[in-house]
């Protein structure tokens, strides 16, 4: 099992995933933690990717997926966000985004959305977003992790 750090895809006339790492030491260490969390449970590669203003990232289970899809199904999210619209300090904010399809039955949960961005071919599934909040968030987001994501499901 390896962690590895994304250096982005191109897509036409830019860079996706571009940031290689945080724009702050403590977004980019709890990226780092998440990763290490996930590969700790789920015993696969993991790979840390940050946009490009490298105000967000995160890390992601490895799957077998080509190009853009790849490396979707599952991941633990991090960015910074303005605490107000005229506010200058940024708080972090966790996200768990899974694909609905590695999902274990009866999952309660608020906030679904479709991935519209450059779809690729046959990329027309639901994924699941959720805030995690309060303190010790990932280690939060792990656990509703092992409860609800069938790790098997994810392509290898």
């Amino acid at each position: 099992m390896v962690i590895t750090r994304s250096n982005g895809i191109a897509i036409q006339n830019f860079v996706v995933g571009g940031g290689y790492n945080g724009c702050t030491n403590e977004l980019d260490n709890i990226v780092m933690d998440a990763a290490q969390k996930l590969e700790e449970f789920t015993k696969r590669d993991i790979e840390i990717r940050f946009n490009s203003d490298r105000r967000s990232g995160g890390a992601w289970v490895v799957d077998s997926l080509p190009g853009f899809q790849g490396n979707c199904h599952l991941g633990i999210s991090a960015g910074l966000y303005p605490v107000n619209s005229s506010s200058l300090p940024s708080r972090i904010r966790l996200h768990i985004y899974v694909d609905t399809t590695v999902l274990r039955s009866g999952v309660q949960a608020t906030r679904f959305y479709r991935r519209t961005v450059m779809p690729g071919p046959g990329d027309d599934n639901e994924h699941l977003w959720l805030e995690i909040d309060g303190s010790n968030r990932v280690g939060k987001a792990v656990e509703w992790i092992k409860r609800w994501v069938k790790i098997s499901k994810i392509p290898k």
